[in-house]
């Protein structure tokens, strides 16, 4: 399976650990940090996708389950919860450029608590197209906290471009114009780079 290569900096340390308690003989602790290690390198999986997509369509920038959706004066918003059993890739929902990066420091909510959206540790993503302009905002919740971005502003990324990591229970929020018809619904589960979200008819040429 593969791995993020971020998580080599949790996963190194906790096998460090173990492999010295099996040494030393320190069984509780040897058991404890192998467990720990197979829980890390399961977090930290990052399997292929193959990823399919066609033109006027957003795909789930993550993988969990659909929180919140609602409209936002001219966008809709739709709130996506990863577990700790999610695998904690964001990709990107459509082909387009990274315009803009925003990082902002925050506090500690659990990551499925509204407060987390406005308050929390966030990186603020903006691709934009030849046809609109989508935000995407990674949330990070109470444990850890470390997000790892992929890109850079003038970046031209495909659709289910893996744009960054974040760790330990997180919230990936996307923002879109109005003009796209929803395609999941609250309590969904959706897998990144794979899910549609929303799509629109596109128009026809005369």
């Amino acid at each position: 399976m593969p791995i993020a290569t971020f998580g080599f900096n949790f996963i190194l340390p906790s096998l460090s650990l173990a492999i010295v308690s099996l040494i030393f003989k320190i069984w509780p602790l040897a058991l404890i940090f192998i467990f720990l290690t197979a829980s890390l390198i399961f977090f930290f999986r990052d399997p292929e996708r193959k990823i399919t997509f066609r033109p006027g369509c957003l795909l789930s920038p993550a993988d969990g389950q659909i929180m919140e959706i609602k409209r936002e004066n001219s966008r809709q918003k739709v709130s996506i919860f990863l577990s700790l059993f999610d695998v904690h890739i964001v990709r990107s929902p459509l082909e387009g450029i990274i315009t803009a990066i925003e990082k902002r420091t925050g506090k500690k909510f659990p990551a499925f608590k509204e407060e987390a959206s406005r308050h929390n540790r966030a990186l603020i993503l903006t691709i934009k197209n030849q046809q609109e302009e989508v935000e995407l905002k990674m949330i990070v919740g109470v444990a850890a906290r470390r997000i790892r971005c992929f890109v850079q502003p003038g970046d031209k990324v495909p659709a289910g471009f893996k744009l960054g990591l974040m760790t330990f229970g997180s919230r990936v929020e996307i923002f879109f114009p109005n003009d796209y018809s929803l395609k999941v619904t609250v309590n969904q589960k959706v897998k990144g780079g794979l899910t549609v979200l929303a799509e629109k008819e596109l128009r026809k040429e005369k």
